[in-house]
């Protein structure tokens, strides 16, 4: 999506440049839209960002002692363990 069709998630204008700068999901045209328009995104940004924590917590966190961890094949992506 080129930017020009991006539009503002508050007035709907055309060429939206701002993004939220938590969840990187909406666009503005201006930092008084972003101001108007943050009460209705204000619960779905946050949800947004504690899942992309919690999953990022997950992945990262050690194994507990004793646990049986499938070994690391080439054939999966490292990052998202994903089959390729």
């Amino acid at each position: 999506m080129s930017r020009e069709h991006i539009e503002c998630d508050a007035c709907d204008k055309p060429n939206a440049t701002k993004r939220c700068s938590n969840c990187k999901l909406v666009f503005y045209c201006s930092a008084k839209c972003q101001r108007s328009h943050w009460p209705q995104h204000k619960p779905d940004c946050r949800s947004f960002h504690q899942s992309l924590a919690a999953e990022l917590a997950y992945r990262t966190a050690p194994e507990a002692p004793g646990a049986q961890v499938p070994p690391q094949t080439t054939d999966t992506c490292g990052i998202c363990l994903e089959r390729l």
